[in-house]
């Protein structure tokens, strides 16, 4: 198992297509998928663009869109 720590950077594995700089948020199946919902609580953000599966990196970070 890897952790990852707020402020720390990690690998994510995508449920869609995300663009670097996009807030992620968990989906139903667990993979990260960019959000501008207000009131979605991001866990990361992406470090590079990527597509469904890819795995990026991200700089895991936590808030409130």
């Amino acid at each position: 198992i890897e952790v990852a720590l707020p402020g720390g950077g990690a690998k994510a594995l995508l449920g869609g297509s995300v663009s670097f700089g996009d807030l992620l948020v968990a989906d139903s199946a667990g993979k990260l998928v960019a959000s501008t919902t207000p009131g979605d609580r991001y866990i990361a953000m992406a470090m590079q663009d990527g597509v469904l599966d890819d795995v990026i990196s991200v700089h895991v970070v936590a808030g409130l869109i």
